[in-house]
């Protein structure tokens, strides 16, 4: 009985927890780490970019394509998460991600599965950055 005290004693926090998924997909998608992205990103998430006078909708498969075709990723990204929520098996942030030329504001839905948190829904407006 002490081991399992000590072990939730040793856990994360669910807070920690979704930080550390956030953390590792931009790492991943700046590495071209498809195999990862895949696992953070719920078979059924969405993301809707609103880039400048237009907008994208990527399901998962469509973003793991454009990772693997080198459309996304492959560059340094500063990441800050900020105002994580959580209720129940839900959870929600908002990040910003510098890509040095672009910045991308995110909100981000995440829900916990047996797999651990992984992403649902992204709404990204994307700013080029003046220069």
């Amino acid at each position: 009985m002490l081991f399992f005290s000590l072990l939730a004693a040793v856990q994360p926090s669910p807070y920690a927890q979704v930080e550390a998924t956030l953390t590792s997909f931009t790492a991943a998608v700046a590495e071209g780490d498809v195999a990862t992205v895949e696992r953070l990103l719920h078979p059924s998430s969405v993301q809707v970019v609103a880039l400048p006078g237009s907008q994208m909708v990527l399901d998962t498969p469509s973003y793991l394509g454009a990772i693997k075709a080198g459309k996304v990723g492959g560059s340094p990204i500063e990441l800050v998460v900020s105002d994580i929520h959580i209720q129940g098996s839900v959870a929600t942030a908002s990040t910003q991600r510098n890509l040095g030329a672009m910045v991308l504001h995110d909100a981000v839905t995440l829900v916990h599965t047996p797999e651990g948190w992984q992403i649902v829904a992204m709404a990204v407006q994307a700013t080029p950055v003046p220069g």
